[in-house]
């Protein structure tokens, strides 16, 4: 074989699907092996992070970036990273640059660029206020921030690499392994450690409690419609098994979004299937349907958490009775300091750990104030205007997902959770590229002629 047939069949590995699978494999193996044992995968991993380079565009980044966040099983936190993930990231923050260099690619910042960033001034503007105020410079606080802009500049830096191609289906692919991985560490979890439905005690390291795996384990199921939606029959018993990895969690917000958008997930799911249409829905529809409701009279423990859920939609009396005490204190924040809010540093522990405030916007109140929530206002306007503008097959559930979202947020926390802020940048960034004008131009006017131009050429010719 030679060296040029060797590389364009790599060229090929690194755009397939198979690509992203061995990275989730390679994810996992450093997930459940101790130290140092990691190491082995994890030195493949960093070999990994430099085959993008070979791609025409950056979509293989996409999976680096997810299956290394998941990749930890020891408690992880802003001041408490692993060697071997900062050895990983450095990697593939090194492919990316020699990937831009290579490329010579011009900058594009993308849409939402200018409100996150407006918002990422109204924290620092907070935080220094705080500490003026205080006399005390809180560190963790700022490193919540700091990583807050890394994560904006890497959603500038996939707006860049990213190219017109079907990133919506290549993203829907990641998600899909992304997500399955996920269910599979936490069906794992639960076995070596025995645990029972909607355990308090479960961590994944990279989750330090259930609520971020299974926040990103229900906003997989819009992507996983849609390669339904396209006829990836694959995708659905993976998907049944990320569902029941969501009911095994038994996260308030999570099993109140399944129970609420799962109706229009399925309807949309089977809308191309022509005259099957019905039938598939009415048939997915009942299946599940039943499902549920022989979970509710047989399972105790499920039936327990959602009455539990819907009993927190009441913000009045909001159980448990910690998501109260977050939320009375984003007020009691506000209300003393309107402008700027008390800051990130108010939302910190004593055992250095950020607590937000189980609320999106109280979040937002509590680390920017007003001049936050306007900037909040401005992203989310942005957000849904540029979403709804384009005129994608996938928009409809590109909208599911961005309510499922909105809704978790009322009890939960979604955007400020760092890892489910980078799920949203790159699925928009990849929702949005596909319509992106062309980097080439091309002028065919020269190249097109009416039927009466032809007609009177041809008769021109005949006279002649």
């Amino acid at each position: 074989m030679t060296f040029l047939s060797f590389s364009t069949q790599l060229r090929r590995y690194v755009s397939s699907s198979f690509f992203i699978v061995t990275l989730a494999f390679l994810s996992f193996l450093i997930w459940f092996l101790p130290d140092p044992y990691l190491w082995i995968p994890a030195a493949f991993f960093m070999v990994f992070c430099f085959l993008p380079l070979l791609a025409f565009d950056g979509r293989a980044y996409i999976p680096l970036m997810f299956f290394l966040a998941i990749s930890d099983r020891v408690p992880i936190g802003i001041g408490a990273i692993p060697i071997y993930l900062f050895a990983v990231g450095g990697c593939i923050f090194l492919s990316l640059v020699l990937f831009l260099v290579f490329r010579r690619l011009p900058l594009r910042k993308g849409e939402l660029t200018i409100p996150l960033f407006f918002l990422f001034l109204v924290f620092v503007v907070s935080y220094f206020i705080n500490a003026v105020r205080l006399q005390e410079a809180e560190g963790t606080g700022i490193f919540f921030i700091l990583f807050f802009f890394v994560f904006l500049l890497i959603y500038v830096l996939f707006n860049t690499i990213l190219t017109r191609e079907d990133t919506n289906l290549y993203f829907a692919q990641n998600v899909a392994v992304f997500a399955t991985l996920i269910a599979l560490e936490v069906f794992v979890d639960f076995w070596l450690n025995s645990r029972v439905v909607g355990d308090v005690g479960f961590n994944l390291g990279w989750s330090y409690t259930s609520q971020t795996a299974s926040t990103l384990l229900s906003l997989s199921l819009p992507f996983f419609t849609m390669l339904v939606s396209r006829k990836r029959y694959v995708a659905i018993p993976f998907e049944v098994f990320v569902l029941s990895a969501i009911v095994i969690l038994s996260v308030d917000s999570s099993l109140l979004a399944v129970i609420l958008f799962l109706l229009p997930l399925l309807l949309l799911g089977f809308r191309p299937y022509g005259r099957a249409y019905p039938y598939l829905a009415i048939s997915a529809i009942a299946g599940f349907g039943v499902l549920f409701v022989c979970l509710m009279v047989f399972v105790p423990a499920f039936q327990s958490r959602v009455l539990t859920a819907f009993a927190s939609l009441n913000f009045g009396q909001t159980r448990p009775e910690y998501r109260q005490e977050l939320f009375q204190k984003a007020i009691d924040g506000f209300l003393r300091y309107p402008t700027f809010g008390p800051s990130i540093s108010s939302m910190v522990s004593p055992d250095k750990v950020v607590l937000l405030s189980s609320n999106t916007v109280l979040s937002t109140l509590s680390m920017g104030g007003a001049f936050g929530l306007l900037a909040f206002a401005v992203y989310e306007f942005l957000l849904y205007y540029t979403s709804l503008r384009k005129t994608s097959d996938c928009r409809w559930l590109f909208l599911v997902f961005l309510l499922e979202l909105e809704f978790i947020g009322l009890i939960d926390n979604t955007i400020y959770n760092l890892l489910i802020f980078l799920f949203l940048l790159l699925a928009y960034s990849c929702y949005q590229i596909s319509d992106r004008q062309d980097d080439v131009l091309i002028h065919d006017v020269f190249l097109r002629f009416s039927r009466e131009d032809q007609e009177k050429n041809l008769s021109d010719m005949s006279n002649w």
